[in-house]
């Protein structure tokens, strides 16, 4: 009750602001997981149907699982047009039926293929598999944030650094009307 009028309140008469928050709060357990990769390529909550290795996505050739979560999988794969390797990451099949969702998939997508940045994932496509939705990426391999802040102290001019090339990645992003 406290949530529906806080809404009431919040939002007005605007009904498509509305309709975006409720369906952010719908998939708040979604989101939940959304960093809850351990990199091991272990399915997490999201993993509902995995795509095999070699099975072949448009150019792409997927190689392997390199994690899953809350906000969907994330494959390795090969793009045979230039030769490289790209990340691969589907919106979970559970979110393939939800307007919003898939609405803010691809505007957020888009928004990101606006941003060239060095600490910035750069999106090289978009596109459906089987009914679902997938972004292909810049694949960066090495070590994910969390797990090198995982269990241990960071030196500080590491975590200075560290911190530097975030909020540098940031502001470009804001730079750019993204929040």
């Amino acid at each position: 009750d406290e949530r529906a009028r806080f809404l009431d309140q919040a939002c007005g008469s605007d009904p498509t602001l509305r309709h975006e928050v409720e369906s952010l709060l719908a998939n708040e357990d979604l989101a939940a997981g959304f960093l809850e990769s351990d990199g091991s390529g272990a399915a997490g909550p999201a993993a509902g149907e995995p795509v095999p290795p070699g099975e072949r996505i448009g150019p792409y050739t997927v190689m392997e699982l390199l994690g899953a979560g809350g906000m969907g999988q994330v494959y390795k794969a090969h793009d045979k047009r230039l030769d490289r390797h790209v990340a691969i990451k589907f919106l979970p099949r559970i979110m393939t039926g939800d307007p919003a969702a898939q609405e803010r998939f691809e505007r957020e997508a888009r928004a990101a293929s606006a941003l060239n940045h060095p600490n910035i994932c750069t999106v090289h496509d978009v596109g459906e598999f089987q009914g679902r939705s997938f972004i292909v990426m810049e694949l960066l391999e090495g070590q994910s944030l969390k797990d090198r802040i995982a269990g241990k102290p960071v030196p500080l001019p590491e975590f200075s650094a560290i911190s530097r090339q975030v909020c540098a990645g940031l502001d470009a992003a804001h730079a750019k009307g993204i929040v």
